[in-house]
């Protein structure tokens, strides 16, 4: 049987701190819903999700950091895309955005990258919006419901 966790639970782990709510694993409709009731997008007329990205619509790829340690020295191809933080700027940044969210909800998924079995990641997408969670499960692998497993993400 699958062990069901409250959002306050799912988090427990992360240092966010007295959050309004947190909407954890909701599913596509209720994302949806959520996404619409908040006014973060529009219905279309065949059913689509529509929203304003703003002027930021893409992925910039020399805006990537991976934490320069042990753990990652001599995994990580460094270079231009995969560019070093040390890891006191990273906790900095960090407890930044753990301030920030503070008062706020949040959503929570918990997906899984990559489809081959051997190399799937689990991972945990926290975001602000509705929306960004909803594309965050199209975007990624979602739990299959009578997965016995627990998701511990990576």
């Amino acid at each position: 049987m699958q062990e069901v966790l409250s959002g306050h639970d799912l988090l427990r782990d992360t240092g966010l701190r007295n959050l309004q709510a947190i909407y954890a694993n909701l599913g596509t409709a209720p994302l949806l819903e959520q996404a619409i009731r908040r006014r973060e997008g529009i219905l279309a007329a065949n059913g689509a999700l529509v929203v304003k990205t703003g002027q930021f619509t893409g992925r910039s790829p020399r805006d990537k950091y991976i934490v320069r340690e042990a753990a990652t020295e001599s995994s990580v191809d460094w270079g231009a895309v995969n560019q070093p933080i040390d890891p006191a700027r990273f906790e900095r940044i960090y407890a930044r955005l753990l301030a920030y969210l503070e008062g706020q909800e949040v959503f929570a998924e918990d997906l899984y990258g990559g489809a081959d079995p051997e190399y799937t990641l689990p991972v945990r997408v926290i975001t602000q919006l509705a929306w960004h969670a909803l594309f965050a499960r199209q975007l990624l692998i979602r739990r299959h419901p009578r997965d016995p497993r627990p998701h511990e993400p990576e």
